[in-house]
């Protein structure tokens, strides 16, 4: 009699385990939580995830190009500097949003001096790290690198910000290359909190003072891993529709160690290639960026279901506003770092649920809102 109560006892747990939702609430909010719920009762489906601020909080490419400023992990020659700073931009003379009447040429031109300093003493040098660190040259070559990125990324057309950063990385390998991400991404995981940093550079050079303020950090959120891991468990396709490099997602996206576990052929970013002056992007490619990130649904994932778009997709900016709108079989899932009710605006009507996070926790909020580290 015992072991048949025993057996029943196992059984009825056993019910409750398999009717139980696998997707743990934690800080999801009600809607958010309750969309998850339903695509993950579907079949033969798929999702698609936008990764920087959305994935992950903050941005894989931006923090990578912040610990190889403050480590000066560069593989390049300083003859081919001028081009991987000025090569895709259109108008080197024109002003820089966000920082007067400062040009690319002229940061270009007080960077091209610092890296060839930087470059002969430590680079291919003898001085230590922080002896370099207290030198001019290294703070006015961090706060003008900083600067340019963001000048030109504010400045011009959305995809010649995203091609600039590529041009950072030229000279390694794709593993050296994901060796860096993986450093810049496990320093930024060790830090509690994101915190607002500022470098100012001394008044020297073309340009001057220049001075840049920016959130320093990277985060992933046990929610997010935690629904990568049920959908795998449940055989929905995750992909990854980024405009940061392809090879730096699949650096964090990929490897296990960070909890994702997307394969690899699921990882679509932009590919570049060198070219006469800096980088370019590979023309036989569907590049993930604004409209083409529809493209790129449409021609690499939708044949492998049917022509079919995905259940959900997730974004953050607008730069994921086209898939978000053209895409989302069911469920656009957008998440809130502080700018969401603008994007919804400009959405329109369609099913959208939106998740807060705390930039400053790596956290969600448990709510829609959400709150910038700014």
């Amino acid at each position: 009699m015992k072991g048949k109560i025993s057996l029943i006892f196992l059984t009825f747990l056993c019910i409750v385990a398999c009717k139980s939702d696998p997707l743990r609430k934690g800080d999801w909010n009600k809607d958010a939580y309750n969309a998850l719920n339903a695509m993950l009762e579907e079949s033969d489906t798929y999702a698609v995830f936008d990764f920087d601020n959305t994935v992950v909080v903050e941005d894989i490419s931006v923090a990578t190009m912040i610990y190889q400023i403050e480590n000066l992990k560069y593989k390049f020659d300083p003859e081919i500097f001028w081009d991987i700073l000025t090569g895709c931009v259109p108008d080197v003379d024109a002003p820089l949003s966000g920082f007067s009447a400062t040009s690319t040429r002229m940061l270009a031109t007080d960077l091209f001096n610092d890296y060839e300093y930087l470059y002969s003493n430590f680079i291919h040098g003898d001085a230590s790290l922080d002896d370099i660190h207290e030198t001019d040259e290294y703070k006015d070559f961090r706060a003008k690198l900083y600067a340019i990125s963001e000048g030109v990324s504010n400045t011009f057309d959305y995809g010649t910000g995203c091609l600039w950063i590529t041009g950072l990385f030229k000279g390694m390998s794709r593993q050296e290359l994901q060796n860096l991400v993986r450093e810049a991404a496990d320093e930024g995981l060790s830090k509690k909190k994101i915190k607002m940093e500022k470098w100012t550079s001394p008044d020297m050079g073309e340009a001057g003072v220049v001075s840049v303020s920016f959130p320093k950090g990277f985060g992933i959120t046990p929610e997010m891993k935690n629904l990568f891991s049920v959908m795998a468990e449940k055989d929905i396709d995750v992909y990854i529709c980024s405009s940061s490099m392809e090879a730096i997602v699949e650096a964090v996206a990929c490897d296990e160690k960070y909890g994702l576990n997307v394969p690899e052929a699921n990882v679509f970013g932009i590919r570049t290639a060198w070219g006469y002056a800096g980088m370019v992007y590979d023309p036989t490619y569907a590049q993930p960026i604004l409209d083409g990130k529809v493209e790129n649904i449409k021609r690499y994932m939708a044949p492998s279901h049917d022509g079919a778009m995905p259940y959900l997709v997730a974004g953050d900016s607008s730069g994921d506003l086209a898939m978000l709108r053209e895409c989302a079989g069911h469920t656009g899932l957008i998440i809130n770092h502080g700018n969401a009710k603008k994007l919804l605006e400009e959405l329109g009507e369609g099913n959208y649920v939106v998740q807060g996070v705390n930039d400053k926790k790596k956290s969600f909020t448990g709510s829609a809102k959400g709150k910038s580290v700014k």
